[in-house]
């Protein structure tokens, strides 16, 4: 089990340091000047020593690759860097951000849960019908529409015709009801297609149908043999979804001007901020690789044949 835990976090710091390199190279490849990006167009009207001195304060004057190497050595340090933007530590700028988007996060996961079982247990316990049918083709559509354009069609239905509750914004629970039936409802499509599809297959084992051979009622099979069976690729998706949640929510946050982690990417992306958004990216895989791992300690718990060495 140490060696299982050292290897995944070696790993988790390999993809880091990778990703850390590839968001560089990015940002450098990005067409237009990052200086103007981040001051403004106004800042080619200065003297060109001006213009060097401020690229030089802002660290724009060194290699990508130099700059790659220098913020890999900080993160190593704990300093995720300075923001170009605001001048404040990328640190400061997540602590400020991070608490919007864990209670979008947390808002939206339980209603994701909900519907993604239910939808899919019904659609698992209805196999081949036509409630079946119609279940599945809704997922299938649901999965496949961005989250954004669900996000929009909301704020359409009951910002401006209905007027029940505010477009966009930061603020109480009416703030966070739309943002959070969005995420939410995207979260729930991929997760009832894989309860449905894992319970399908717990079914088809041979010990269900001994079961079903004995009398159990279809209600007992379902819920005593089908879903402790079908845990496992069920909570690996759940996992994952809260991970993509917390590591910020970038179009639904964006949609509704939600002030989280997600919101803050596209603005840094904007300034073309590469330290502020290295710090969001950081933040996002190292929750979603940590999350992974609780998630795959979770399996001993759940399914008593797994074993790791």
């Amino acid at each position: 089990m140490l060696a299982y835990l050292l290897g995944r976090l070696a790993a988790g710091a390999v993809a880091i340091a990778l990703l850390t390199v590839v968001v560089h190279a990015l940002l450098a490849a990005t067409a237009g000047d990052p200086l103007v990006a981040l001051l403004g167009p106004t800042v080619r009207q200065l003297p060109l020593e001006q213009q060097a001195r401020l690229r030089a304060e802002a660290g724009l004057d060194r290699p990508w690759a130099r700059q790659a190497a220098d913020h890999l050595a900080g993160v190593l340090r704990g300093d995720l860097g300075t923001s170009r933007r605001s001048g404040r530590p990328v640190t400061a700028e997540l602590r400020d951000r991070l608490p919007a988007t864990a209670a979008l996060a947390l808002a939206a996961l339980p209603l994701a849960l909900a519907l993604g079982l239910a939808v899919g247990t019904a659609t698992a316990a209805a196999a081949r019908s036509w409630l079946d049918t119609l279940l599945s083709g809704l997922l299938l559509v649901g999965t496949a529409v961005p989250a954004y354009w669900t996000g929009l069609l909301l704020v359409l239905a009951f910002s401006l015709t209905l007027g029940w509750l505010p477009s966009s914004g930061g603020g109480g629970a009416r703030h966070l009801l739309l943002p959070a039936l969005t995420l939410g409802l995207a979260a729930a499509a991929p997760l009832a297609r894989i309860t449905r599809s894992s319970l399908l297959d717990a079914l088809a084992e041979p010990h269900v149908v001994a079961a079903r051979a004995r009398g159990l009622s279809g209600a007992q099979v379902l819920w005593r043999h089908g879903l402790r069976n079908a845990w496992v690729p069920i909570l690996t998706v759940a996992g994952l979804d809260l991970g993509r949640m917390l590591g910020g929510a970038v179009f639904v946050e964006a949609v509704f001007a939600w002030p989280g982690v997600g919101l803050l990417m596209v603005d840094a992306i904007a300034a073309r901020d590469a330290p502020l958004v290295q710090g969001v990216v950081l933040v996002g895989a190292a929750t979603v690789l940590a999350l992974s791992l609780i998630v795959d300690l979770a399996y001993l718990r759940l399914d008593p044949r797994v074993r790791y060495r």
